[in-house]
């Protein structure tokens, strides 16, 4: 399975250092207000100006989990498996496939149902 424990954590380690990147800030999805504020104040884009990501896996883990993505500690079995058990629910349901299946690749939607398996090459 690809939502293990291990592999939960390791994505937050790479979400982070995405995101902690310096130029992220030039190329994130910007709060509301920010890119006026900026401008007006002649500053430069810094990471408190993006918006937290919606719709990573990684966040909403930790929080189904009640622990602090930031910090991306080792989530337990149990609630590893719970993820699972919910997203495998969501992707057998037509009225939340898309939103849930951009986390497991676009080639789940040409096989109608999720494997749990990688689906991307």
């Amino acid at each position: 399975p690809v939502f293990t424990p291990r592999n939960l954590q390791t994505i937050c380690r790479v979400e982070r250092a995405f995101l902690g990147a310096p130029a992220y800030p030039d190329f994130c999805p910007l709060l509301p207000g920010r890119a006026e504020s900026v401008r007006r104040e002649n500053a430069s884009f810094t990471a408190s100006d993006c918006q937290m990501q919606r719709y990573s896996i990684m966040v909403r883990s930790y929080q189904a989990a009640g622990m602090d993505h930031r910090e991306c500690g080792l989530i337990p079995d149990d609630k590893a498996s719970s993820l699972r058990d919910e997203l495998q629910a969501a992707l057998d349901k037509p009225s939340t496939f898309r939103t849930w299946g951009a986390f497991v690749g676009n080639d789940v939607y040409s096989h109608g149902k999720w494997t749990g398996e990688q689906t991307t090459r």
